[in-house]
């Protein structure tokens, strides 16, 4: 009987192996937490419901109460206030205070998700028009692969 090793099936196995390792790489698919921080101006004067000219200054009532956050995965449409009552049609994702220039909030998103913010400030009559849709992409982390097996061992038995 002569002893004969099988460079096909160890080619095979090795195959293999590499395929098992690269599989480590598909967790960069997955959804993850991301804090994503926003700086932002405020505004320094307001518009009356149907002017045409917008330089109300904000004290008294005009005076800021909060400003809102609406931050999506997904295209945010200006229609999120209505500019005529000041009431939202959907609800921000955060407000914060009316002195405020910067804010952090937690997103879910998998990289090259693009993440879209709008914000608009209130004062006890409703909301403001909403600011510009300001995105970004969530960067892809560094491709990080595993070094190749070691002590790797084939044992054939032969009938």
């Amino acid at each position: 009987m002569t002893d004969r090793i099988n460079v096909r099936a160890l080619w095979v196995l090795g195959f293999a192996f590499a395929i098992l390792a690269s599989w480590v790489n598909v967790a960069h698919a997955q959804t993850t937490q991301a804090d994503v921080k926003i700086d932002y101006g405020l505004p320094t004067q307001g518009c009356a419901v149907g002017a045409t000219v917008c330089n109300q200054p904000l004290t008294g009532s005009a005076a800021m109460t909060k400003c809102g956050v609406w931050l999506s995965t997904s295209p945010i449409p200006t229609t999120i206030i209505n500019t005529s009552t000041g009431a939202t049609t959907v609800a921000p994702t955060a407000e914060v205070g009316p002195s405020a220039t910067s804010t952090t909030q937690t997103v879910t998103a998998k990289p090259g998700d693009t993440i879209h913010v709008r914000m608009a400030c209130a004062d006890v009559s409703g909301y403001g028009k909403p600011s510009n849709e300001v995105t970004k992409v969530v960067p892809q982390p560094p491709d990080v692969f595993p070094d190749m097996p070691t002590s790797v061992t084939v044992t054939i038995t032969l009938r």
